[in-house]
């Protein structure tokens, strides 16, 4: 198994249609669908909502490849600080696989040797409970896959919304329904919170929460396109299904789409306000590699050792996994920054699979200088998970901003952009 980003309730639809197309399957849905739930992961996406899936049925298993992404970032910047003129090197050439961490002395990350810190200073949830930076908790009437700030309000993704597939529902200040749920596969905010691009049905939203004013940047697109976010210029940044079930970068502005990859599969994974992106550039059985271009569509760096996921708000830092990813979370993460040649942090789990240690099951952006990780602590099993959201400095000072919660593995913590 292969995964990118985040999985839910979309990937359990997906696996179903192709798991009932495949003679002589030897498990059944069900099992898949238990199998995607225990690996599913933040923003249920992203990031990664925000996903999309490549799956492909053998008798035996799947083999998955994720796309999702989202969080722009704040404040606009004329070139991260990893700008270079030519990709970069593999970071360690001659590991068994892309991505191969091991071995290499890398710190972990231990909630037993944690100090308790200051409250998450950004919106999270567990189970339906929503958590406000300001201080608040929300008992909402669902357990949404993910939430985007919408007004004084928000919009809520809900996997399990309909038959149909995922839905969109809007909620009020008080975390209420209000109207009625609309077919969507998700959104991006930008870092500050202003402007959310969404799917609705099959058109492509512009919302600005400063004004209350809602656009159509792009009617009748597939019910498949996924959102991954806005620069500061206005331009919407989206995915779009391409063949094998991939999907395709796409940058809509003044007016007009364009392909940033033309006759080249690539995904945008996220995008910063001056307009540098991360795309996923490749992958295979044995992990994935990104690359960060220019607005200019000039290639700036490159890394088969990670997995990149989201902008810092100034940026010029990225978050990233491993670049193989595989069971309920990853095993590892880093964010990058400089040439990529040297990870500003790394940290590792060290947990085996008979001691599931404190797995990182997501991460994102607190600050420029700050990353929230939700950390799962699954040594009684994953119906008896504890939960915790981690604060970790890029200094490498670390502290438990919220947790232990007690719930099942379908009740843990997200973290919202």
């Amino acid at each position: 198994m292969n995964e990118h980003d985040t999985l839910g309730g979309r990937l359990a639809q997906d696996l179903q249609a192709r798991a009932d197309g495949l003679p002589g399957h030897p498990v059944s849905f069900d099992q898949v669908k238990r199998t995607a739930g225990r690996i599913r992961r933040r923003r249920a996406a992203a990031t990664s909502a925000a996903v999309a899936v490549v799956a492909v049925g053998v008798p035996g298993g799947t083999w998955m490849a994720m796309q999702g992404s989202d969080a722009p970032d704040q404040h606009l910047v004329a070139a991260p600080s990893f700008h270079r003129d030519g990709p970069t090197p593999s970071l360690d050439p001659d590991a068994t696989a892309p991505g191969d961490r091991s071995g290499m002395s890398i710190p972990s990350l231990e909630l037993d040797e944690m100090a308790r810190g200051d409250a998450p200073r950004r919106d999270w949830m567990q189970d339906k409970e929503l958590h406000t930076a300001d201080g608040r908790v929300l008992t909402l009437q669902t357990a949404y896959s993910t939430i985007y700030r919408y007004d004084d309000g928000w919009l809520a993704l809900d996997y399990n919304g309909s038959d149909a597939g995922a839905t969109m529902q809007k909620l009020d200040g008080s975390g209420a329904p209000v109207g009625d749920p609309f077919p969507s596969t998700g959104g991006a905010s930008s870092a500050d919170g202003q402007h959310l691009t969404y799917l609705s049905g099959n058109d492509l939203m512009l919302h600005d929460n400063r004004t209350g004013d809602t656009t159509t940047v792009r009617a009748g697109l597939p019910a498949e396109t996924v959102a991954v976010g806005v620069d500061a210029e206005g331009a919407v940044y989206y995915n779009v299904p391409a063949k094998d079930h991939m999907l395709d970068g796409r940058v809509w502005k003044d007016g007009a789409e364009i392909d940033p990859s033309p006759g080249v599969t690539q995904p945008i994974r996220s995008v910063s306000g001056a307009g540098f992106t991360t795309r996923l550039i490749e992958i295979s059985d044995m992990g994935s590699c990104s690359a960060v271009f220019d607005p200019a569509g000039l290639e700036q760096a490159r890394t088969c050792d990670f997995s990149t996921s989201e902008f810092s708000p100034d940026g010029t830092k990225v978050l990233a996994g491993p670049a193989y990813g595989d069971g309920f979370a990853d095993l590892s993460f880093a964010v990058l920054g400089a040439d990529w040649a040297t990870p500003l942090l790394e940290r590792v789990n060290y947990g085996s699979s008979e001691e599931q240690g404190d797995s990182l099951v997501d991460s994102v952006w607190e600050d420029d200088d700050h990353v929230l990780i939700a950390m799962a602590d699954a040594a009684n099993g994953y119906d008896k998970m504890k939960w915790y959201v981690v604060r970790v400095a890029l200094d490498g000072t670390t502290e438990i901003a919220a947790g232990p919660i007690t719930g099942a593995e379908y009740e843990g913590i997200a973290l919202l952009q």
